[in-house]
């Protein structure tokens, strides 16, 4: 997958074309070519597309989705995602002219609210629907600083795009652990607003568990929470109708009122349920199928201590 993506972002007569298409083309006459590419890119790579399919399967049949909807998914899951890169490559440079009325807000009072605290906020997310698009747009009405794995060469291309489009982020790669924490506490104590996807994956990370599985997730949203009473902003964003978003937050969750500092494990868990409920509401658009069987840990009696240990 991100050989295929770093082939696009090197395309530079092919992002030409999209972009000239971008601002010439009828929304409903782009739209349905780019349809068409998804099938097509679908159909060159057919071991790709049955793992996406039983990945999808192993969690969504689990939530009472029926096989002929699980197909209709994984379909749509090429379209959601030939639409999306074609938008970081094509529409992005459009976003300031354009992109407050393509991407709608809704729940902004409780950001407002967490905010009111004077401890700053962490909006959490999965990855689903157009996600830079989504920090963009938040960005215009807070002080975001996201972090971001930017160290991937077929993905610097997008990061650096939305770093020149204002969005202002740090590397989880690149940036020493102890100056990562430093700079997000200190956002937080100005009032900032930190933007984590809380999906992504490390072998490094804390064990947990996500859709009843066990796997490793990031624990520093948790960490801030519970360490310095910063309220966690679930969020959501979704792909509806055409090069249309919504944005979706909801009510501030206060972990360090429900736990203490040392249940950081039971606190990323509880995260992970926000998680789960974002990507339920549209499987289709959660970007990892491509490789979530990468992030199960097997069920031993181990990692299963380990789990409650941490």
């Amino acid at each position: 997958m991100y050989a295929g993506i770093g082939k696009l972002t090197g395309a530079g007569p092919w992002g030409r074309i999209g972009r000239w298409a971008a601002r010439s083309l009828p929304e409903a006459v782009l739209y349905t070519g780019l349809e068409l590419a998804g099938f097509l890119l679908r159909l060159a790579v057919p071991r790709l597309h049955r793992r996406i399919l039983t990945n999808m399967g192993v969690v969504l049949l689990e939530q009472g989705l029926r096989h002929a909807d699980l197909k209709r998914m994984a379909r749509s899951y090429w379209t959601q995602l030939t639409v999306a890169m074609f938008e970081l490559l094509c529409m992005a440079d459009e976003l300031p002219a354009h992109g407050m009325r393509r991407i709608a807000v809704n729940g902004e009072e409780h950001l407002d609210e967490a905010l009111e605290e004077g401890k700053g906020a962490i909006i959490y997310a999965p990855h689903t629907g157009n996600f830079f698009f989504t920090y963009w747009r938040l960005s215009q009405s807070y002080d975001c600083l996201a972090v971001a794995t930017a160290g991937s060469a077929e993905l610097r291309p997008l990061y650096l795009r939305f770093q020149q489009l204002g969005c202002k982020g740090l590397d989880y790669d690149a940036t020493p652990p102890l100056e990562l924490l430093r700079r997000l506490k200190s956002h937080l104590a100005g009032g900032g607003v930190i933007f984590l996807l809380g999906d992504f994956y490390r072998p490094t990370f804390p064990v947990s568990r996500l859709f009843g599985r066990l796997t490793r997730s990031p624990s520093g949203a948790a960490q801030l929470s519970l360490e310095h009473g910063v309220p966690v902003v679930p969020c959501c964003s979704f792909r509806e109708g055409r090069f249309r978003h919504r944005v979706e937050l909801g009510r501030p969750i206060r972990l360090y009122e429900a736990y203490g500092r040392k249940e950081r494990t039971k606190a990323a868990e509880e995260l992970n349920r926000v998680l789960e409920q974002g990507i339920l509401r549209h499987p289709e658009q959660w970007f990892y199928w491509f490789q979530s069987h990468e992030r199960w840990l097997a069920e031993s009696a181990g990692a299963s201590k380990e789990s409650l240990v941490r």
